[in-house]
């Protein structure tokens, strides 16, 4: 099984494996984000919502600097 799951991934184009890894990751963060909304209410999620954007606006902005950084 393993050899078989192995020659499938080498015969994917590198542009079709970042295309598929970027759909299940969308897939997963769509998951995540439906499962907290039921559970937390629309109040707390909009809550949990904004904190978690401003911490990838920062993340962001951080590996923008580092990368400037290290250029």
């Amino acid at each position: 099984m393993k050899a078989f799951t192995q020659k499938a991934i080498f015969r994917l184009a590198p542009e079709q494996l970042f295309m598929l890894s970027g759909f299940l990751v969308n897939g997963g963060n769509y998951l995540y984000n439906l499962l907290l909304g039921r559970f937390l209410g629309p109040s707390a999620f909009s809550d949990a919502a904004i904190l978690i954007t401003f911490l990838l606006v920062l993340s962001f902005v951080a590996m923008t600097f580092q990368l400037a950084v290290l250029q």
